[in-house]
């Protein structure tokens, strides 16, 4: 009876030792490695899904809708006024036929945020069948509302590049204008712009006899364009 009475009081004493064990014990090593594993890897993996999700919108607005070096065709149609001070040259004002031209710049264009762009073009025509030019250089500020759509304006600054016109010699001082327009994004390469373009220009001819006149000109109108940029 006393060996029974002693054997009942080691299985009590065990069985409180055993409440002591912590959970984990209780489980197979392995079974308690994956567990602990698969239960680390989920909240990780949760995290950061959740940082990844809450960045990718600002992460989407700050990519540009366009960045790089541009090489662009111009479509102008452009009307020329001109004004002179001596009957050797007749003031007139008509519209600048068969105009096409090419340019070279620069776009910095990051979605919902200011951006730029710049550009040199060279432009030529044909106004009363006499073959005119334009260089041109303008900056512009811009707004890209998203990927695809965007407004600019800014200044240019033009001048004929030539030194004699049809026998006459000629001298041409640049002159300040602007542009406005919007532009339209296809892809992160390919795009278009369509403005409104206003330049001026002042400058003198002297004819063969030496008289001499000044010169008022001006060229606005609409222009297009079609760009690649690297």
């Amino acid at each position: 009876m006393k060996l029974l009475n002693q054997g009942h009081s080691l299985l009590q004493n065990q069985l409180r030792l055993f409440q002591w064990v912590p959970a984990w014990a209780a489980k197979p090593p392995r079974a308690f490695f994956l567990t602990s594993f698969s239960t680390l890897f989920f909240a990780v993996a949760s995290s950061m899904a959740q940082v990844t999700t809450s960045d990718l919108p600002k992460a989407e607005e700050k990519a540009p809708s366009s960045k790089g070096f541009r090489v662009a065709f111009v479509k102008p149609a452009l009307r020329f006024d001109l004004q002179s001070t001596n009957r050797i040259v007749a003031s007139g004002s008509d519209q600048v036929s068969s105009a096409l031209g090419i340019a070279l710049g620069y776009a910095s264009l990051p979605v919902k945020d200011l951006g730029w762009t710049a550009n040199a073009a060279l432009i030529g025509g044909s106004y009363q069948n006499y073959l005119v030019g334009l260089v041109k250089i303008d900056g512009n500020l811009a707004y890209t509302f998203n990927r695809y759509v965007s407004v600019k304006g800014g200044i240019n600054l033009s001048r004929p590049p030539i030194s004699q016109f049809e026998g006459y010699s000629a001298n041409f001082n640049p002159g300040f204008g602007y542009q406005a327009g919007v532009g339209v994004q296809v892809t992160r390469t390919v795009g278009f712009d369509l403005d409104y373009v206003s330049m001026s220009q002042t400058g003198s001819i002297t004819d063969r006899l030496g008289r001499q006149a000044s010169l008022d000109m001006k060229e606005s109108g609409v222009e297009a364009a079609m760009h690649a940029t690297f």
